[in-house]
């Protein structure tokens, strides 16, 4: 069931047409409510023709159009240029959410002046089959009105997570923000050994789907478990298992070179915020 609000969508690619596809499949929001503002408007035909109100530029949101919510899913290097444009909107009744990588409520803030409702969100590209998981944190002057309003928009595209310090959202941007490309990229890799091992490309790339698709299932019904003792489940001792974690575990120092790769993305997301 819809609720009653107006909302503003600025920047409508993949992450914002996810959203929006759940907002208007899931009826959370009254489509008459929802103003989209992209430059690319034109290529958006399938949400106007829904009764979303899509438009190129900020200036055209009509004046009697007061948001209770912007979301704003646009890029961190566009970031500062965009959100001046709405500097006009910031009052009591309006909050502004963010889901670009390290834009900080200190960033926002120095664009949009104080008091200023501020909520960071960072989901994952899994929003577009509605099984992202989203950490949310909010700045002093967001009301629960604001916080309600958010909560009910991203659950749409899946999980939700409240946090009360913003100085983790860099590691989590790092980590599930950007974690759904690490795991492709394993297999990716995975794909590549097979052929080398003699394995034809269709065959590889399939058995590697169906084991990912596999695998996240299995963690996910087996939830009380942790992944080191599902790790332990799949290795019999002496087996081949065993044998391939024992070069990842003791020869190509398989953690630290995660552990390092994560790290680099925590100062990429930092260095996003300067």
């Amino acid at each position: 069931m819809s609720f009653d609000f107006n909302l503003v969508l600025v920047g409508c690619g993949k992450m914002g047409q996810a959203l929006l596809h759940g907002w208007v499949q899931q009826k959370t929001i009254d489509v008459s409510k929802i103003i989209v503002i992209d430059p690319h408007c034109n290529d958006l035909a399938l949400w106007s023709n829904q009764g979303i109100k899509i438009f190129s530029h900020s200036d055209a949101i009509p004046n009697n159009f007061r948001p209770s919510l912007i979301v704003l899913a646009i890029k961190p290097q566009h970031f500062e240029n965009v959100l001046i444009s709405y500097k006009r909107f910031v009052d009591k009744d309006t909050a502004f959410l963010s889901i670009a990588a390290g834009i900080t409520f200190k960033f926002m803030e120095r664009i949009l002046g104080t008091p200023v409702s501020l909520i960071r969100a960072m989901p994952n590209i899994a929003v577009l089959v509605q099984s992202s998981i989203t950490v949310l944190c909010s700045n002093k002057w967001v009301n629960k009105q604001h916080q309600e309003i958010s909560d009910k928009i991203l659950k749409v595209v899946g999980d939700v997570i409240w946090i009360e310090n913003e100085t983790l959202f860099d590691p989590i941007t790092a980590l599930s923000g950007s974690g759904p490309a690490y795991i492709f990229f394993l297999a990716e890799c995975m794909i590549k050994a097979a052929i080398k091992g003699g394995l034809p490309f269709d065959l590889a790339e399939n058995l590697v789907r169906k084991t990912l698709i596999g695998s996240a299932f299995l963690s996910k019904e087996l939830v009380l478990e942790t992944f080191a003792n599902l790790r332990t489940k799949v290795t019999s001792p002496g087996g081949t298992t065993e044998a391939a974690l024992n070069y990842l575990i003791h020869e190509s120092n398989f953690e630290e070179i995660i552990e390092k790769a994560i790290d680099q993305a925590v100062k990429r997301a930092f260095d996003l915020s300067k």
